[in-house]
This record gives structure tokens, sequence and C-alpha cells, in this order.
């Protein structure tokens, strides 16, 4: 897995759409380090864990939930440290640990992360948040903020102030549990929010990074 610097004291992995595994953030601190999304998979933990030890960068601590889709949580089995997530995402976890038919959750791309649905382990979140939850790791803050979003309504935001970086997992996406379309409302309290936020860099959970501009380019586009 490749590991990539996007600022200082901020790296991701990219995404990959054959497993639909989503970007991975990770932000060092001098005390503390925090680990963006738990990724799709056991598997996909290793690898990104493997990753940060070739780069001599410690475990972190604290892992940040985006959201509760499955490519986002399914490897919080796996995860060291804290697990943090909105309280709106444990709900929807219970919900796919206790369904019949776990792959009913995803598309064909979890079958080819799973074979099996016996292999998959769904553990609930340490911490639960509710609004803005600040974490000092030592020379730089992470910011984990529930914000409006189309996508999902446990949608949280991670923004880095010093780095003026934010990971915003899916949030620009439409609700593909609700016919794949997008709430006009929703997209347009989260297009504002954005707005008044100071950032350069943006990473969403399946692209690659993209400036303040461009990002709202897009959802501009989204809201004609």
């Amino acid at each position: 897995m490749e590991l990539i610097k996007l600022k200082d004291n901020i790296y991701y992995s990219p995404h990959e759409e054959k497993r639909d595994r989503p970007v991975l953030g990770y932000i060092r601190g001098k005390r503390y380090s925090v680990m963006v999304d738990a990724g799709a998979s056991a598997a996909h933990i290793s690898s990104f864990y493997s990753a940060l030890s070739c780069a001599g960068l410690p475990m972190p601590e604290y892992t940040a939930i985006t959201h509760w889709h499955w490519d986002h949580t399914f490897g919080m089995c796996a995860v060291e440290g804290k697990t943090i997530a909105h309280v709106n995402t444990q709900p929807k976890l219970m919900e796919m640990r206790c369904s019949d038919d776990v792959f009913s959750y995803g598309d064909e791309r979890m079958r080819v992360e799973y074979s099996d649905a016996k292999d998959i382990s769904i553990i609930l979140p340490n911490i639960l948040f509710d609004g803005n939850l600040v974490l000092n790791l030592g020379d730089i803050s992470c910011h984990i903020i529930s914000i409006p979003s189309p996508h999902s309504d446990d949608a949280s935001a991670i923004w880095i102030p010093e780095g003026r970086a934010l990971f915003l997992g899916d949030a620009t996406s439409p609700d593909y549990f609700n016919g794949g379309v997008y709430d006009a409302g929703e997209l347009h309290k989260m297009a504002a929010w954005l707005e008044d936020r100071d950032f350069d860099v943006c990473l969403l959970g399946h692209s690659a990074p993209l400036s303040k501009a461009e990002l709202m380019e897009y959802l501009h586009s989204l809201m004609e």
C-alpha cells in the first residue's frame, strides 16, 4: 500500500476501486496520532499499518470514523487504540451486525473484499460524540465535526486547522440507501459549512485530493 505525505504531519493512502477501499488518513502529533476511517477489513488495516511502520510512523492511538458504511467501518475489528464515531453511527452498525444479509449493505465490491459473511466482524465504537470533538495531539489539533450531508445522517468531517486540511469521507455523495438521490437542502447546508471553513486541501473517500476551489466548484455544479 502506498502512503502519501499530504502536508507536514498529514498522510493518506489512496482509494482502491476494485474492492471499494476508501482513502485512509493519518495525522501525526507529538503526543498522539489519529487515523481517519477504519477501512473495509482487517486486511485493509493491516496493509495501512504496514505502510505506517515502513515510514517510521507510530500506530494511531485514535481512529476517527467519517460515517457508518461498510468500507469505512468493517476494519474497526483490527484497529489499535480507541475508535471515535458520531452517535448516529452506532445504531447503523448494530443494524448491520444483526442483519441476516449483511451483503445487502454494500454492492458487488463487498463480495470482492469478503467471500463469506462469516468473515465479517462488526465492532462498535469506543467513543461516541455529537457536535464537535477536539483532540489535542500535542502540536496539532484534530477536530471531528458532525456536518450536514446528503450521504448519511452521521457524516463527520475531520479538520486539521493547523494544516488547513480536511477529510470528508463520502459526505459529498448522494444517499445510496434512498434511491441514490441528493437531498438539496442538505447539499446546500454542507456547501455553506464548507465555505466558512479554513482549508486549502480536501480528501474525499474515493478520489484524489481536491483544492477548496475544486471542491466548491464541484458542489456548485450539483446544485445547478
